[in-house]
Parts: C-alpha cells; structure tokens; sequence
C-alpha cells in the first residue's frame, strides 16, 4: 500500500514539473528580448582633426593617442528628463578600447559617447526648470579646492562627445565619430623664467563647470543668476624651465561666454607671492568668449620691464582663423 502511494505522489510531482517548465517557453517574442547593439569608435570629425589631434586620428591606434578614456552613456526618455540606464567605460589599456558591445531591449534610447585625456569626469544634471524639473544630463569633472583662492581646481582634460538616438528594432552595428567639445587656453611667457620662481597660478572667473550633452553648450542651470566660481590653474615651474624664455602651459576650458577676469600669480619656491598681473581682455566686454575646438593663447612679459608691459591674445590658426585681441594691465573700463 505505502508502495503505491509513493508511486502516485512521484507521479503527481512529475506532471506538475512538466506543466510549470512549459509555461516557461512564451507563445511569441516578449518585449523584454534582447538585441545585440555594438558601436566602433574610428576617429575624429573633420573638425577635430583640423585642429592638432595626435595621431591619425581614423584608426583606433590614432583614438588611443589622443583619449586614454571612453564612456557609453544609455538614457532612455523624454529630451527634458532622461534616465540613465547603463553605462560601459573603457580605458585605452584595454584589448576592446574603441569598440562597445552591448544588448538592450526593443525601445528608443539617447546615447552619448565620452572620451577624455582625464578620468575623472562624470555626469549630473544640467536644471532647465525648477517648477517642472526639467533638466538634461551634464558633464563635468573632479574639482577641489586651492588654498589660498576663491574657486576650485578641476582635473578636466582634453574631452570629446557624441550624441547618438537608438530606435532598437532589431540588431544594431554604427560607427562613431567623436567631436571635441574643449577649448584650449595657454599661457606663453616670453622672457627668461627667474631661477626662484617655484609656480604660477592663474585665476579664471565666472569659470562654468559643467557641459550640457544634450544641447552641448555650458550648462548654466536657470535658477543660477550669478557668476561662477573662479578656476584655479595651478602649474609648477620645473628646473629644467628656469632662466629659458617661452615657457608655455596649458588647460582646458568648456566653450562659455564670458570668461573674466584673468589673474597671474608668481610664487618662489618658498611659496611667497612676488608677482601678480591682472589680464583684463581689451575687447568689447573685457572677456573671453571660448568657443569649443579653439586653442586662445595669452602671451606676454612678466620680468623684463624693458619689454611691452601688455599681454595678448591670439586664436591659434591651427584651430580656427587667427585673430588678435589686445588686453591691458589695467581695465579702461567695468565689465558689462
């Protein structure tokens, strides 16, 4: 008796389990599948390339000259409030560096593509309205603040962008071209660096930090209504750079209307302050208009009083057409 009722429970068991591993096999497709997506980064736009990128530029030994970091981004909803879904990031020392294998579901997605010469950038929300509480995604980078100043220091590098819209139907395969979405600005010291010179520190003001993705223009955030904090560039003077003229550094910037004013800071190496400059732009306004893919060079005397005592400014003609714009030690008048 006890045999045969064993018998019919181990039969009863079965037919359960074969019914329940049956409903696992769904009728049709749901929309939850999975497509393959895979994107291969091969260069730079016409536009970069004009403007000095390393490298080839059209193969992926030129995209490891020029980023040595690379994030896709997947959001997915409306312009004024996407979500982000996913995100892969790469690093230059990687075998896949350039190519981006992913799968996602049915469905239509933005996806922006970052690469930079810095890691440390990341994403936030650039706010386009308090009372509905739009906004589009941001980047911006690691900052810190500098002793002694009022504004931050930023880790930004050399960046680059794309902005992709993905209606996924089926499997997709695109190449990708990036575009810079830096300026460059650079600080060129004609005469002889002083053998006691330890840094310069350069104050930048109303310094944005943030880039909009979406629309790629600063992300000024509506309820802001003030000027940004300054940017601090700090640059240590080498050995090999004292008593030589022309010594040269950079930094990069987001494209931003205005930049102002600009200061220059002369520290020993015991770090007491024996040179400051003010570098107030003789334009219009008095500012920098920094427009992205476009290197601004200040160049000038520091130590020479022989010398002009005025600075200026050029656009380099690597970038974009030259122009000259002559600034003075002193403001003829206030910034409008």
């Amino acid at each position: 008796m006890k045999t045969k009722l064993l018998v019919l429970v181990l039969a009863i068991a079965f037919s359960i389990s074969c019914k329940k591993d049956a409903g696992l096999k769904p009728d049709k497709p749901s929309s939850s599948n999975l497509f393959a997506v895979n994107f291969k980064l091969t260069g730079f736009t016409v536009e970069t390339k004009g403007m000095s990128v390393k490298g080839t530029g059209a193969t992926l030994n030129g995209l490891k000259d020029q980023i040595k970091f690379l994030t896709y981004f997947v959001y997915k909803g409306s312009p004024d409030s996407l979500k982000l879904v996913k995100k892969i990031e790469q690093k230059s020392i990687d075998a896949s560096f350039g190519k981006i294998t992913d799968s996602l579901p049915a469905g239509k997605y933005k996806v922006f593509f970052v690469g930079s010469t810095s890691s440390g950038y990341r994403t936030g929300q650039n706010i386009l309205s308090y009372v509905d509480w739009s906004y589009h995604p941001s980047l911006g980078f690691n900052t810190s603040s500098y002793s002694g100043y009022y504004g931050y220091t930023s880790s930004m590098g050399d960046t680059f962008l794309q902005q992709v819209d993905l209606d996924v139907q089926s499997a997709v395969n695109k190449n990708i071209l990036l575009k810079r979405i830096t300026s460059k600005i650079t600080f060129k010291i004609q005469d002889a660096m002083p053998e006691n010179v330890g840094k310069i520190v350069v104050s930048i003001g109303n310094a944005v930090p943030e880039f909009d993705m979406f629309s790629e223009s600063a992300a000024y955030n509506t309820s802001h209504g003030y000027d940004f904090d300054d940017r601090v560039l700090p640059f240590n003077v080498k050995a090999t750079d004292q008593g030589k003229a022309n010594l040269t550094f950079s930094a990069f910037i987001w494209p931003h209307s205005p930049y102002y004013p600009y200061f220059l800071d002369v520290y020993d190496k015991n770090n007491k302050l024996i040179k400051h400059k003010s570098l107030e732009v003789d334009s219009q306004i008095y500012a920098l208009n920094a427009v992205a893919n476009t290197e601004y060079i200040f160049s000038g005397y520091l130590f020479d009083s022989s010398q002009p005592a005025g600075f200026s400014v050029k656009v380099d003609d690597k970038w974009n057409a030259p122009e000259t714009i002559p600034f003075d030690d002193q403001l003829k008048q206030p910034i409008l």
